[in-house]
């Protein structure tokens, strides 16, 4: 390699002609044994890339892989063969060798990307950038705890390599937004991991990834971002489906197609993924009001409500959680039970984020009915909790679970109450049906609070049409 980089410096006419050989010789010494020699092949490649850049290689003869004399075929090919060169060294098993050509890989893209054409930016992204990532898609498959073990790559530089991909696609947007449907693919297969730091970087990444484009992407990049933002929503309600032992299907309604096999074991990581994940939601729910569109928004609100019903429904089925408690595939009881409860929330701030910014929207109906149901439920939850709480009905081993199911779902009762309040009297008549019974029984709550939250909606709300009367 001493004697490439002595040719590179001091003869680099003599090697024009022959640079894609010279390329391919430098680059099967990135991954040899002596880290020393790999950084030199390195530097090399880095160097390489930039008297190409600077047109030093004007006047050579064509590479023999090119077919024809076009000059933008010809600057392919030398890239390529830069680039693949750095890339195959990404994943070496020496982190210090890995973030060097990591760095330098990106640091030629940045550099020099504003000379790309389309369509070698379609060849970097398919053939350089994107395999980088191949390790993720398998992830499933294999054990959690010797797959965590053995792959260091993930823990210490995946992260970096994924924030770095981001960073380069939203630099040339302009140029590379024809990318966007892979990468939010690739993207979307990290969040549907079972394995946390996957996961983590899945969502983490698509979360900064919606930030940077928040005023670039157009509608159909919007639709792009709610279907795997969708399909994050799906792959977290695998959860419940493990508890409940329900078939896992490979489609987004989880009625027809392949069935997944999902292992029970990876339900603990799955459930400490999920607020992660409605954390990150939480974070852009202002952002995907304002742009998403209605269809997309009410797709986003529709599937968390999907969510929290399956999350209740196993919190409900004692049984199945004792068993995966028994098992340690639950870290407590209300598990399950404090996630509902985020979506919950969730919808409840979108839904309020939804009315004020688009009152005369056609799809209010439609999130009407969310709503009235994300605050009727759990207000008579409370109601059936007061009733069964310290009575024989309840043995004692379940005692301590529901009497914090009373206090959890209290807590939610305030919040749902406070935000029937907001939306005001002409909303709590349109729906007097449906919540007007489930707020009235919690007169009799045990909670202060929320006896003084029903006292504050009524007021609000059914004092005016009293007056009024």
């Amino acid at each position: 390699v001493d004697i490439l980089s002595w040719l590179f410096k001091e003869h680099f006419a003599s090697i024009k002609d022959v640079f894609v050989d010279f390329i391919h010789c430098s680059s099967s010494f990135a991954c040899v044994k002596d880290t020393s020699l790999c950084f030199t092949a390195v530097h090399i490649l880095g160097d390489a890339a930039n008297k190409l850049a600077g047109g030093e290689l004007e006047g050579a003869e064509k590479p023999r892989t090119t077919t024809s004399d076009d000059e933008d075929e010809t600057q392919q090919t030398y890239w390529v063969a830069i680039l693949t060169g750095l890339s195959a060294a990404v994943n070496d098993t020496r982190i210090e060798l890995r973030t060097r050509v990591l760095n330098v890989l990106f640091e030629t893209l940045r550099t020099h990307g504003s000379t790309f054409s389309k369509g070698l930016w379609q060849v970097v992204f398919q053939g350089v950038l994107f395999p980088i990532f191949d390790d993720v898609h398998h992830a499933d498959t294999t054990d959690l705890a010797i797959f965590e073990e053995s792959n260091d790559w993930l823990s210490t530089t995946c992260f970096s390599a994924m924030h770095l991909l981001i960073e380069l696609f939203y630099q040339y947007f302009k140029s590379v937004g024809f990318i966007l449907p892979q990468l939010l693919s690739l993207l979307s297969a990290c969040v549907e991991q079972p394995h946390i730091i996957v996961s983590n970087i899945g969502i983490t990444c698509t979360s900064q990834l919606i930030e940077f484009l928040k005023s670039d992407l157009d509608e159909e990049g919007w639709k792009e971002v709610v279907a795997t933002l969708d399909r994050g929503i799906d792959a977290m309600h695998i959860a419940s489906r493990i508890v409940l032992r329900q078939e896992v299907h490979t489609d987004a309604e989880g009625e027809e197609g392949e069935v997944r096999d999902v292992r029970p074991d990876t339900l603990l990581t799955r459930m400490d993924i999920l607020p992660l994940f409605l954390s990150a939601l939480e974070e852009r729910a202002d952002m995907i009001v304002e742009k998403a569109g209605s269809d997309g928004v009410l797709c986003i609100v529709q599937g968390i409500e999907k969510l929290g019903k399956g999350l209740i429904e196993a919190d409900s089925d004692t049984n199945l959680k004792l068993e995966h408690l028994t098992l340690k595939r639950l870290r407590s009881s209300d598990s399950l039970r404090v996630q509902a409860i985020s979506c919950h929330k969730l919808i409840l701030r979108m839904a309020k984020l939804f009315f004020s910014t688009r009152e005369d929207d056609e799809k209010h109906g439609d999130f009407e009915r969310i709503v009235v149901q994300s605050i009727a439920s759990p207000l008579s939850e409370v109601m059936h909790l007061e009733s069964v709480v310290g009575t024989k009905e309840v043995s004692k081993e379940l005692q301590h679970d529901k009497a914090l199911a009373l206090k959890q779902y209290s807590e939610l009762a305030v919040v749902c109450l406070q935000s029937l309040r907001e939306l005001g009297p002409d909303f709590f008549q349109k729906h007097l049906d449906l919540v007007y019974s489930p707020v009235i029984e919690l007169i009799r709550a045990s909670d202060i609070e929320l006896r003084s939250a029903v006292v504050s909606v009524m007021e609000v709300c059914v004092r005016p049409f009293l007056d009024k009367k």
